[in-house]
């Protein structure tokens, strides 16, 4: 679960994730109440645990080393089946902490150590930048190719139907999993001028 400094390096706060998620579902699902499907669980945990800005450091350059996209799809491939067993068998599944495991089954142990920038990392900053809002406005979900197969103004429907109900399914959830961290969440892509100049890009663009 990493998230990004200005400096470009990458803070990996997943190492035991499934331990402390586990150990916090009770806390997550009185935060989100009164949502409680499994994705609502999932984002607020990703957004609650990210937002505490604590980790390990790792150099950026690992990131973009030679190899690790393959690693990735590898990774993500082998939890992909795993996810479907467990969908088929009924079981509540968590996080498999897919960037950690990239990581480790590219790197040994030793190699991973060096690419640590320092131990321990708290970030003291007081406002976290959320990307909400990015997909419906530009058309990043699945199903918006779905309804764009059938007419432009099923997806134009599909689009405005998520907009306008955001501040329900998403904001309360959102706000309360980063707000108890202590951080303040704002929403770059909600700015009324960023929506303004992206509705009048011609829906069949996006």
């Amino acid at each position: 679960m990493p998230y990004f400094e200005e400096d470009g390096s990458g803070v990996d706060a997943s190492k035991k994730t499934l331990e402390l998620i586990k150990d916090i579902e009770g806390k997550i699902m009185n935060l989100i109440h009164p949502k409680s499907s499994h994705m609502d669980f999932n984002i607020a945990c990703a957004l609650h645990l990210a937002s505490k800005g604590k980790g390990r450091v790792l150099d950026p350059a690992l990131f973009f080393d030679e190899g690790f996209d393959k690693a990735m799809a590898e990774v993500a491939e082998a939890c992909t089946v795993k996810e479907e067993l467990k969908a088929e068998e009924g079981k509540k599944s968590y996080d498999d902490n897919m960037i950690t495991k990239c990581i480790e089954s590219k790197l040994s142990l030793e190699n991973l150590d060096s690419c640590l920038k320092e131990g321990v990392y708290s970030s003291s900053a007081k406002v976290v930048m959320s990307g909400l809002g990015a997909d419906e406005i530009f058309g990043g979900y699945a199903r918006y190719a779905t309804a764009s197969k059938r007419s432009l103004k099923d997806l134009q429907d599909e689009i405005s139907l998520d907009l306008d109900r955001l501040w329900e399914r998403n904001f309360g959830r959102d706000d309360r999993a980063i707000s108890s961290n202590g951080k303040e969440c704002r929403y770059p892509f909600l700015d009324k001028d960023v929506i303004r100049t992206a509705s009048m890009i011609p829906i069949d663009y996006i």
